[in-house]
């Protein structure tokens, strides 16, 4: 989203992470089933042209919104188990088969390096 407006040496950008930063947390997410900022607040985001308008923090919205986050979030983290699963071998190993060992924290061996 940045590099459509940074210069062609991208030495600026951090002039306008706060508007990409805005522009990501007022957009709806499909994971979310709503926008970012809603859900921390529950109310949509306030923009500067908006602050005629009086504001009201709406909590039985905000449980039901968060009800709803979590129920798409759960289907979407279903959805993609399934489609990961669905490309996964089972392998099934006999007593005396070869098999690498990791043990975390030691150095890799190097067949190279003697």
């Amino acid at each position: 989203m940045i590099s459509m407006y940074v210069q062609d040496r991208h030495q600026d950008w951090d002039l306008y992470l706060q508007f990409a930063i805005c522009a990501y947390r007022s957009s709806y997410q499909p994971s979310l089933g709503d926008n970012p900022y809603f859900l921390m607040y529950g109310r949509d985001f306030v923009f500067p042209i908006d602050v005629t308008y009086e504001l009201q923090i709406n909590l039985k919205g905000m449980e039901l919104a968060h009800y709803y986050s979590q129920k798409t979030l759960d289907k979407t983290q279903d959805s993609m188990v399934a489609r990961v699963n669905n490309k996964r071998q089972d392998v099934r190993y006999e007593v005396g088969d070869l098999v690498w060992l990791f043990i975390p924290g030691t150095k890799a061996f190097n067949s190279c390096h003697r």
